[in-house]
């Protein structure tokens, strides 16, 4: 690859990481004056979570921008995740997955 792509590339690279993670619940959105919704306020549960990567990742299929066994590791990726997983008694997040 010619040098004067480099500088392109890495770009590229630095952009496709998120700035920031979203705060786990609306508590710590709050604050940490986030204007974006916290997991918990997007996605419910983790169950909520794992409907919209399933949903997806199969539209994308559906739509051949994804190859089903890409789709298969994603969701397996997701149910193996625990983002929605908060350490609280008051929290409503749903510990059974």
């Amino acid at each position: 690859m010619p040098d004067d792509f480099a500088p392109e590339r890495s770009a590229r690279v630095r952009m496709s990481r998120p700035s920031r993670i979203c705060s786990a619940t609306k508590i710590e959105r709050l604050a940490a004056r986030d204007t974006r919704l916290s997991l918990q306020e997007r996605y419910g549960t983790q169950r909520g979570y794992l409907c919209v990567v399933r949903n997806a990742a199969n539209d994308l299929v559906n739509h051949r921008f994804l190859l089903k066994k890409d789709a298969e590791a994603l969701i397996s990726q997701a149910e193996a995740s625990n983002i929605l997983f908060v350490d609280t008694a008051s929290s409503k997040v749903d510990r059974r997955l």
